[in-house]
């Protein structure tokens, strides 16, 4: 019995591993590399790669490491394409990008599809790989990485040496790390090679080490070539960083000149003079804090949240709902519903006035489009207006921002600002890009010094939007209150603390600071506003907290979805590695 389930055990495994690897939707049939040592020291290698689909595929793609540790240290191979072809000779669509610290060589066109048997024959030419010791000269190669995902059946390479004899040979196949021999190898005169005993799975390595005389006829790079040689990839490397980090300086410079605020020099912000002078405002001015304890000049909620933030938010919508309550165009009602589990809170919007010719043209639009889509005339539920209402909202939105630019709050639109630089620094990156890839020996720290500075630049373009010298003044102003509201210095302060909720609520919404306001009032004892209904003392707190979600929620558009291999060898060890894979 105990024979038996050991049996099923091992059938199983066998099955599992099978279709473990079966799931990729091909198999290498046969691998060979033909390396060739040229006296220059570049090292010519030739893959054969046998592969069958069963499906459709576009082909497979080869992956290749640029970037080892060696026993001299860290080293940078260079790596040239020569052809991709198939056993006919004829050439064959590729690619090469840069994968992390690897060069992928995706092989196949896009737009065609392959099944059965096909060969694909990569040409490559790598510099930097043979090493130097006291008797011997080195290559240490790893034919067959492990980053494959299928199995490669008994992999077999051959090494020819034309300008150097071989001395000496030795293999490793196994697990990456391994000092497993399991291969067999042969050397004479100028010509080694090598043969796994068994197949290569993913996860192990094929890794072949050539000895060569010193006496030989190889050019190595002489001394004074390779200090030439890395001051030449030290200036290229310091040129690709300074043009990698240069999305930020760029446009924090475009920033420093189009984008910072203007303010008045006499540093008025509460009106201006006749004659006052306008200048940019300091990078690092340090403002002092103006009370504020009443609405700003004739700013709607609206138009106060995008003055703060250079946006309109989904706040400053639900702020100038309240708003459109506040003067007496809708009511509002809490409703508050008992469920087996829990409970749901809603709003009920109620139109008092059909009248909205004293609104703004985007409060008129907001007026309008709350109640256009209600299945009772006149009402609407704020959950109903869930995956409805947010169709209106670029409307409102554009509307908005026309409003705040034709009040001379900022000096030219902010959304057109945006999108304006946004489409400067899209251009600016895809060229940079480009001539990175061309130029940036090391691609890797290149591009993520590049992602990081246009991460940067891109905030630049966020907070391109330039304030007026009176867009400013209020925008401090609006501080000051937020300030107020927020520290409850109001508590103190104003007398009728009643028609001070009523006239602020709306503009604390807008400013953030609705839950420090209505915390307050509770303290206080204060009631609610009287275009609120349903609402107490008691449960104020909890209205504001709950408009604020229900409003989110209801306005909101729906979610979218180095060592020698003679000597501390290994699987895996040396230049060479990498993988493959189909696609």
């Amino acid at each position: 019995m105990k024979q038996f389930a050991i049996l099923v055990g091992i059938v199983f495994f066998v099955c599992f591993a099978r279709n473990t690897y079966a799931q990729v939707g091909y198999s290498v049939t046969g691998f060979k590399s033909e390396i060739t040592i040229n006296q220059d020291t570049s090292v010519r290698v030739q893959e054969t790669i046998q592969v069958n689909f069963p499906g459709q595929k576009h082909g497979i793609y080869r992956d290749i490491p640029i970037d080892y540790n060696t026993s001299s240290g860290k080293t940078s191979i260079d790596l040239k394409i020569n052809s991709v072809k198939n056993n006919l000779g004829r050439e064959i669509k590729y690619s090469k990008s840069i994968v992390g610290p690897t060069v992928r060589i995706k092989i196949g066109d896009p737009k065609t599809f392959v099944t059965g048997d096909n060969t694909y024959v990569i040409d490559y030419t790598v510099r930097n790989v043979l090493e130097r010791f006291g008797d011997y000269d080195e290559l240490y190669w790893n034919a067959v990485g492990s980053g494959w995902d299928v199995i490669i059946p008994a992999p077999e390479v051959v090494v020819v040496s034309e300008f150097a004899s071989i001395e000496k040979t030795t293999c490793y196949a196994g697990k990456v790390g391994k000092q497993e021999a399991n291969c067999t190898e042969s050397h004479s005169g100028q010509a080694a090679s090598f043969s796994s005993l068994s197949d290569i799975f993913p996860g192990d390595d094929f890794t072949v080490v050539v000895g060569l005389n010193k006496s030989n006829q190889l050019a190595f790079p002489t001394q004074e070539q390779i200090e030439a040689e890395r001051f030449r990839k030290n200036i290229q490397n310091f040129v690709s960083v300074v043009l990698a980090s240069s999305p930020l300086g760029v446009f924090g410079f475009f920033w420093y000149k189009f984008g910072r605020d203007q303010r008045y020099v006499s540093k008025n912000i509460y009106y201006a003079q006749s004659n006052d002078r306008v200048m940019a405002k300091p990078v690092f001015a340090r403002e002092h804090l103006p009370l504020s304890y009443m609405r700003v000049g004739d700013l709607t909620p609206a138009e106060a949240g995008t003055l703060i933030d250079e946006r309109v938010d989904i706040q400053d919508i639900s702020a100038e709902i309240m708003e459109l309550a506040r003067l007496g165009f809708i009511s509002i009602t809490r409703e508050e519903k008992k469920h087996f589990i829990g409970k749901s809170k809603d709003f009920l919007l109620v139109k008092l006035k059909k009248d909205s010719v004293k609104l703004a043209l985007y409060q008129s639009t907001l007026f309008e489009k709350l109640f256009i889509d209600s299945e009772e005339e006149g009402q609407a539920r704020m959950s109903k207006l869930k995956n409805k209402f947010y169709k209106y909202l670029p409307e409102i939105r554009k509307q908005l921002y026309e409003e705040v630019t034709n009040k001379q709050l900022f000096v030219n639109n902010p959304e057109k600002v945006r999108t304006k630089w946004g489409v400067c620094l899209g251009v600016y990156l895809v060229v940079l890009g480009g001539i990175l890839f061309l130029v940036s020996s090391n691609i890797f720290v290149s591009f993520a010094v590049f992602i990081a500075s246009s991460v940067l630049g891109g905030l630049f373009v966020v907070v391109m939007p330039r304030r007026t010298a009176k867009g400013y003044g209020l925008y401090r102003q609006l501080k000051g209150l937020e300030d107020y509201l927020k520290r409850g210095k109001w508590r103190h302060e104003i007398a009728e603390k009643h028609l001070f909720l009523e006239e602020m609520l709306p503009m604390a919404i807008s400013l953030g600071v609705v839950n420090e306001l209505a915390r307050d009032m509770k303290d206080l004892n204060v009631a609610p506003p009287s275009y609120l209904h349903g609402v107490s003392v008691a449960n104020f707190p909890t209205f504001a907290s709950d408009f604020k979600t229900v409003g989110a929620s209801a306005i909101a558009s729906p979610s979218r979805s180095g060592s020698s291999g003679f000597s501390g060898g290994s699987a895996g060890g040396g230049f060479g590695g990498g993988g493959g894979g189909s696609w």
